[in-house]
């Protein structure tokens, strides 16, 4: 029989949570929120991510946890405590984070579908586009691609949102080079071709 294990919320125990990472003095913390309590702190947070700079971000990194209760889902050996055989977690990273050889068959039609629809205002896509999108477009956020999926409807630039959570999402987009000047540019292009070709 398996066991449906449900995140609770750290701060009320309320589920169900998902885990948030941020750094603070130096040091990494994780906090399991609720989407009520997530949505506070992005609002306290905004501000404060859209006036910094992004420095030295490691590898998409995935809780242990999140590894064991995968592992454990396909009937796979895993320890309960230490570390995590490698071939354990390649074969994770290969289910849920596929490299550029597999998704470039598909993403040349997805950013074709993208241009036509966006019209010849939208850029071109170029290889350096392509691997800036490989290297971020599994850190993008639900936020983040929604703003994305917005200024590509829009032909280029991003719709005028004063909401603080909107502006910091698009200060981030700057900063992966997937927006410049308030419009997408070749590498949102391509992050969103690489993200529907993953789905699809």
């Amino acid at each position: 029989m398996a066991l449906n294990l449900v995140r609770q919320d750290d701060l009320d125990q309320s589920s169900p949570a998902q885990p948030v990472r941020f750094g603070w003095g130096g040091k990494n913390y994780e906090i399991d929120l609720s989407s009520d309590n997530l949505a506070k702190f992005e609002e306290q947070m905004a501000p404060y991510v859209a006036a910094a700079r992004e420095v030295g971000t490691e590898a998409h990194h995935v809780a242990p946890s999140d590894i064991r209760a995968w592992a454990r889902e396909r009937r796979l050996h895993v320890p309960a405590r230490g570390k995590i055989p490698q071939h354990i977690r390649d074969q994770f990273e290969r289910e849920f984070q596929p490299g550029p050889e597999r998704l470039a068959e598909h993403s040349d039609g997805e950013i074709e579908i993208l241009q036509e629809a966006g019209g010849s205002e939208l850029p071109e896509v170029t290889q350096d586009d392509l691997d800036t999108a490989h290297r971020f477009y599994g850190k993008l956020s639900p936020a983040a691609i929604k703003n994305l999926s917005e200024a590509a409807k829009n032909s280029g630039p991003f719709p005028p949102d004063p909401n603080p959570k909107t502006q910091a999402s698009i200060a981030g987009l700057e900063r992966k080079g997937f927006a410049a000047g308030g419009r997408i540019t070749g590498a949102g292009l391509a992050a969103l071709a690489l993200l529907d070709a993953e789905r699809g």
